[in-house]
This record gives structure tokens, sequence and C-alpha cells, in this order.
């Protein structure tokens, strides 16, 4: 699961607190300040992040209820460090992925929703909304925007120069080629001539000097 981060951070009731949200909630034409109002402000490609604080009995952020208003509004999933309930019923909802602590058959209490879109922890991580989340089944990784080109250029440039190399050694390529001039003779790369150029420029800049290396 590949999105946009949408985060939401959960904490233990405390009543006066709670109050205070509620107030706020209703200046800005919010009717209840729960656990439902991180979710309806999702939108296309957002994936939401939530910390729970690892509650699991009590802590179940959502059901196949919430679960598929998720779904609906963002076509994605869910990482939360916290729990869910109605698991089979979540499971069923086609396309819907979760990352969770645990389930509960509980439904949610003794919790308030403290913000939405601000600062969270996930793991052993700082999360910041419209970080771009990378979840497959071994973990999560968080990634600031403003690096997602260039990661997702060094991953391309990887897999371009593991297929050069795999072609030099089936002896498809002649061994005296090098990377450079097989990349320029390439019609179909995944990136513009100018990307690419530009991050080989930048990767020759990063080289370290013999003197350095020593």
């Amino acid at each position: 699961m590949i999105g946009r981060v949408v985060t939401a951070q959960f904490m233990p009731m405390r009543f006066d607190y709670d109050d205070y949200l509620q107030e706020v909630g209703k200046k800005q034409h919010i009717s209840r300040v729960n656990n439902t109002l991180p979710v309806n402000s999702l939108s296309t490609g957002d994936v939401y992040v939530a910390d729970a604080y690892g509650k699991i009995t009590d802590g179940t952020l959502m059901g196949d209820a919430v679960g598929g208003t998720v779904f609906n509004n963002s076509q994605r999933g869910v990482i939360i460090n916290g729990s869910v309930r109605k698991l089979e019923a979540l499971a069923e909802i086609e396309g819907f992925n979760a990352w969770i602590r645990g389930f509960d058959p509980s439904s949610i209490s003794g919790m308030v929703c403290a913000s939405v879109n601000a600062p969270i922890r996930i793991g052993r991580v700082t999360v910041l909304p419209g970080d771009v989340v990378v979840a497959r089944r071994s973990g999560v990784i968080f990634i600031p925007p403003h690096l997602v080109t260039e990661l997702i250029l060094s991953v391309e440039v990887a897999a371009l120069r593991n297929n050069f190399n795999l072609q030099r050694r089936d002896g498809k390529i002649d061994n005296n080629t090098n990377f450079a001039d097989w990349l320029n003779r390439q019609n179909n790369l995944p990136m513009t001539k100018e990307e690419l150029d530009s991050y080989m420029n930048r990767q020759t800049d990063q080289q370290p000097t013999r003197s350095q290396r020593q």
C-alpha cells in the first residue's frame, strides 16, 4: 500500500480536555470530535495513520462501517498503533488494507481524538501529515515528500543497473560497454532524459575523491 499520510493522535480520556475539543469543534462546524473525524477528512490516495498508543481492549478505532468509509473515501487503508474490531467483516472489504497492533470485540472507550493532521509517532519514527507511506508485510516506511522524487529515481536507476548487469553477464552486452553508454541507447526509460542526467550528475558529485576515501 502506498499513499499520502493523514494522521490522528488518540490519548486516554481526560474529560476537561475533551470538553475543550468539543467546543473547538463546534466553532469549526464539527458536530462531534471522535474517532470518525479523521476518517471523514480522507480523500483518494490518502492513508489513515493513527497513534492509539497501542491500546487493544476498548481501543478499537473502527469496525467494518468506519473501515468501509475509509476505503470509500481513500481507496486505501489504515496503519494503526492500536486495534480494530469486526476483523472478518473488514477483511471482506475488497481492496482495504490494514496494519494494526491487534483486534478485539470491544468498542472504543476512554479515548479522546486529540489531533488530526499533526505530527505523531508510529513505532520508532515521527510521522507528519503529507508524508508518503510505503507499507509491506515486513513493515512500513514514511518518506518526507521532498525526498520522494529522489527516492523513486534511485530505485528506478538501481533496477536499470541490475538489468544492465544481467544482460552483460548473459553475453547480450559487450563487456566493454559501460552503464552510461547503455543507458543512452535505451528508448523506454521510466524517467525523462533530463531527470536521468540530473540524477547521474548528482551521484557523480557525491562520490568521494581519493583523498577523502583515504
